[in-house]
């Protein structure tokens, strides 16, 4: 009987490689947190420059002559003429009898307005827990952040997901700093952290493995 010869894997894409050299430099960094970026050098540069130059201006407008008090604005209130309220006529009910008084409807009355919008039911989301496959939601245009810890004072960004990205949930919830955080894992790149649970929403009740 003839033996066939494994199949040889697929490499992987330069996309995904990318990727898995992106998460190992972030891993990196959050395992070092004295490692600053030139990006980082660059902006506490910037800002440094900037404050001096307010400081610079601060002390140019103190010398300068202080400018005329503005005049203050004159308010004319002026009473609103008393409405005059016509009681509507009443009648007395005989004895024994019940009057209902009640505002006469013209038959041409027309209603105008602007029109009411249609209220479409959807189905209740599937709440998150572990083994589900969620998507991430509520970020506009921006990315959602996942990072190695389950907080954000003391973590770093490993790596990010656009909206519409597909994450599976192992591991979580765990509560910090007002988030519910969820061990997340991207397939695609073979990359994993722990993301808000308020920017996933449940999919699917397939385990990722």
């Amino acid at each position: 009987m003839a033996i066939e010869p494994p199949s040889l894997a697929k490499p992987p894409t330069r996309e995904q490689l990318r990727a898995r050299r992106e998460y190992r430099r972030a891993l990196r960094r959050a395992r070092n947190p004295l490692h600053f970026s030139l990006r980082s050098l660059t902006l506490a540069l910037t800002l440094a420059l900037l404050a001096a130059l307010a400081i610079a201006g601060l002390a140019l407008s103190l010398r300068s002559e202080s400018s005329p008090p503005a005049a203050e604005p004159i308010i004319d209130i002026s009473p609103l003429p008393a409405a005059s309220f016509a009681a509507p006529p009443t009648e007395r009910a005989a004895e024994g009898e019940q009057i209902i008084l009640a505002a006469q409807t013209p038959a041409n009355l027309a209603l105008t307005g602007p029109p009411v919008p249609t209220v479409i039911l959807t189905d209740t989301p599937l709440p998150l827990a572990v083994g589900l496959l969620a998507e991430v939601v509520n970020v506009g245009v921006e990315e959602l952040n996942v990072r190695n810890l389950p907080n954000r004072s003391s973590s770093k960004v490993l790596f990010r997901a656009a909206a519409g990205a597909q994450l599976q949930l192992i591991g979580g919830p765990l509560e910090a700093e007002g988030f519910i955080w969820w061990r997340v894992r991207d397939a695609q790149f073979a990359v994993e952290g722990w993301a808000a649970g308020r920017y996933l929403q449940a999919i699917s009740t397939q385990n990722g493995g």
